[in-house]
């Protein structure tokens, strides 16, 4: 997946919470196409390793 990133330069930081990974392959992918679009910004996401267990992908706005 970060190699995917690298290539496309996709353009919101994403926040994991930490999850299972079928449930964060299928938001990341709901995301990731969604946003592919857009070339300026660059991806990184953030695995969270708290001890939380949400199924939720935070969308943070850009970085500068």
């Amino acid at each position: 997946m970060a190699s995917a990133l690298k290539k496309n330069n996709a353009p919101l930081i994403i926040k994991y919470k930490r999850t299972n990974l079928k449930e964060q392959r299928k938001s990341f992918k709901k995301y990731y196409d969604a946003l592919s679009k857009h070339k300026k910004l660059v991806f990184q996401y953030i695995l969270n390793r708290g001890r939380t267990q949400k199924h939720k992908l935070h969308v943070v706005s850009p970085s500068p």
